[in-house]
């Protein structure tokens, strides 16, 4: 009877022993077949659908296909920062289809994002222009790239205007610092220095060199 419990005991032992190598060769085996991760990485997201809270079911990711969740951005972009692979972010804005809350935790994520050293870069065909919100403006004011295409636009319809031979005295950017805005307090940025609301250090903005560069060529550069 003793030598049955042991051999039944020995028997368990080797078993047990061979499962945890064979879960140590399967967990290898799906590592190594994941496909390796580029070195270089540029993320994208759109937001032009809206991101939502919690998780989605089933039923409405049928009706109205799968939608980013606002964790999962954050989480994203925040472990971006920290991966030296990753180099920017292209977004894609629509329109007013966040609100407010959603609005700032969005830009807050992008700016800390763009202090890591990385690019943001937003594009949209339309801000919501017949609207009566300006949170679309107030997300995109996080990417400088699209401050610098906003500059430029609107340069190139001044050249269009001294060359039909309307007289144009000078233009004005709004506004060199960032400031105070009645309906938002600090939280706007629509300055190309910006302004560390805590030392009061003014930093420019890659949008502060490309005005610049602008003024002291007397030119907008060539369309790329």
């Amino acid at each position: 009877m003793r030598r049955f419990v042991l051999g039944l005991f020995a028997t368990i032992g080797i078993l047990a022993v061979l499962a945890v190598v064979a879960v140590g060769v399967a967990a290898w085996h799906i590592a190594a077949s994941r496909p390796a991760l580029p070195r270089t990485i540029i993320l994208t997201a759109d937001l032009g659908g809206g991101l939502i809270e919690g998780s989605q079911s089933a039923l409405s990711e049928l009706v109205g296909g799968r939608k980013s969740t606002v964790r999962g951005f954050l989480d994203a972009l925040e472990r971006g920062a920290e991966d030296p692979r990753v180099k920017g972010i292209y977004a894609h804005i629509d329109g007013d289809t966040l609100g407010l809350a959603k609005t700032q935790e969005v830009r807050d994520a992008v700016a800390a994002f763009r202090g890591k050293g990385k690019f943001a870069i937003a594009f949209s065909e339309s801000f919501g222009e017949f609207g009566v919100g300006t949170r679309p403006y107030y997300l995109a004011t996080a990417f400088d790239e699209k401050r610098i295409a906003y500059v430029d636009a609107a340069l190139r319809e001044v050249q269009a205007c001294l060359a039909a031979g309307i007289e144009v005295r000078s233009y004005l950017y709004w506004s060199l610092l960032d400031n105070f805005e009645w309906s938002l307090g600090y939280a706007p940025t629509f300055g190309m220095v910006a302004v560390d609301r805590q030392t009061f250090a003014r930093r420019p903005k890659p949008s502060a060199h490309w005005f610049g560069q602008v003024a002291r060529a007397r030119a907008v550069p060539a369309p790329r």
